[in-house]
């Protein structure tokens, strides 16, 4: 169609042409034979007389008229079809269109002058009234060389408390009121863009309020810590927010895909009436001596007969450094920096049943003559009470025996006594367990000697 318009163009171009030859008022008939043609042709000459006379003076044959400038006369195209062109078109008025039309390409075909592929905020929340303090990097890619590009960065509102630029050329940083932060960088490239400002956080009690504007990119993440073990997070919607708590008491909030201007709203969460555990408490002590070590291992239940257990306080036993616990309810452990004896034990999730510790101990020795070892530890703070076992295994090279007078809340049994607990009974089918103890408070206090035994020849 394109090829006729063109086609069309060039005809009516030319004057003597457009206005001497008559057309039909409809559009021809795209069947029509070149027979009909040529006699439609032959009718047409003889209508309008010879060359050279007047035409106003000519009568036009009937069903014939002459065409006016902006009037559409039909033209066939390659494929024969009729296509409508308006009469009076020039050459010269059709080159200037296209002219024209490549001054002004498709806003589409615009080339960008920047794009930013990543936004990184990380940050946290401080001081009455309350603060934000951000950390806020950009992944630009700037796509001009031959000028200095502004690359717009948002937080409008923000106190400016550094700035820096990574990549080639230069960066001048400017502020204004209505348009924000923004960087004016004089090379094409990759660039990374960080700001640090201060932003207000807003009150509208319950909820706290972090109002941010920062360029779309094609990926963002911010980290926010704030007060509060507890929170309830409302984010803006198209994201992906999650929270964990943090070590020092408060939580860290995290939010993925942001742009453009957001709000980010947190509240305190509603504080869950919970009982205060009643903790019950029995230990399995099960004790190997060899000549260069000692090992302890230890097999803790504790059972909550009213409340949730969310973590357990244990006093670790006094002789023994080397240490591990598990089980399945076990998520890790932290020892208290002010007391390296006190280990809070967390675990995965909050339990109002029983909790199974599974504990190792071991700490090297040298019986050059007889040593001393303190059985002891592994008291829960605040348990309502607290009772175990202590059985020791016979060793072969080491001779162990009880310190009378050096003990506390233990009383010897019978080996039998302890066929209740399941993990024993083959070790005591076996006949490996020689000696065993019963205590029925913490902190309890076990006191052994250790001599090495000769071999007889």
């Amino acid at each position: 169609m394109a090829a006729a318009v063109v086609l069309s163009a060039l005809l009516c171009s030319h004057p003597l042409q457009a206005s001497a030859q008559p057309f039909p008022t409809r559009p021809p008939d795209a069947g029509t034979t070149t027979a009909a043609a040529n006699q439609a042709e032959a009718a047409t000459t003889n209508s309008t007389g010879a060359e050279g006379e007047d035409d106003r003076a000519t009568e036009p044959a009937e069903g014939v008229l002459r065409p006016k400038v902006g009037d559409v006369m039909y033209l066939l195209d390659k494929d024969g079809k009729p296509v409508p062109v308006r009469t009076g078109a020039t050459l010269e008025a059709f080159l200037q269109w296209l002219q024209e039309r490549e001054k002004t390409p498709n806003r589409d075909e615009v080339p960008l002058e920047y794009s930013f592929s990543e936004v990184v905020i990380d940050g946290s929340v401080s001081g009455d009234p309350a603060r934000a303090t951000l950390d806020v990097s950009y992944d630009v890619t700037v796509h001009v060389s031959n000028r200095a590009v502004s690359v717009p960065l948002g937080l409008g509102g923000g106190t400016l408390l550094g700035a820096r630029h990574e990549g080639p050329g230069e960066a001048v940083f400017q502020y204004s009121a209505s348009l924000g932060h923004r960087c004016w960088v004089t090379a094409k490239g990759r660039h990374r863009l960080s700001l640090r400002v201060s932003i207000p956080v807003h009150a509208q009690p319950p909820w706290h309020l972090l109002r941010l504007h920062v360029p779309s990119a094609a990926t963002s993440r911010m980290t926010l810590r704030v007060p509060g073990e507890q929170i309830t997070v409302r984010s803006p919607a198209g994201t992906f927010s999650q929270v964990r708590r943090q070590d020092d008491g408060g939580a860290r909030i995290e939010l993925f895909g942001f742009r453009d201007r957001f709000e980010l709203a947190w509240k305190p969460a509603p504080q869950r009436q919970v009982a205060a555990p009643r903790l019950i408490v029995h230990s399995l002590f099960v004790l190997e001596a060899t000549r260069e070590a000692v090992a302890v291992e230890v097999v803790q239940q504790v059972a909550s007969t009213a409340g949730e257990i969310d973590r357990l306080v244990v006093t670790l036993p006094s002789q023994f450094r080397e240490f591990d616990v598990h089980g399945e309810s076990v998520a890790g452990f932290r020892i208290d920096p002010s007391s390296p004896r006190r280990v809070q034990v967390e675990l995965n999730h909050p339990a109002s049943d029983t909790v199974e510790l599974k504990w190792t101990f071991w700490k090297p020795v040298a019986l050059d003559g007889p040593v001393t070892l303190l059985v002891d530890g592994l008291e829960v703070a605040g348990a309502q009470r607290q009772t175990g076992a202590v059985a020791i295994q016979v060793s072969e090279d080491v001779r162990i025996r009880r310190l009378e007078r050096k003990e506390r809340f233990v009383l010897p049994v019978s080996v039998r006594d302890l066929k209740s607990f399941a993990s024993l009974r083959e070790r005591l089918a076996d006949g490996a367990i020689g000696q065993a103890y019963r205590f029925f408070r913490q902190p309890f206090q076990l006191t052994l000697q250790l001599t090495r035994l000769e071999p007889v020849w």
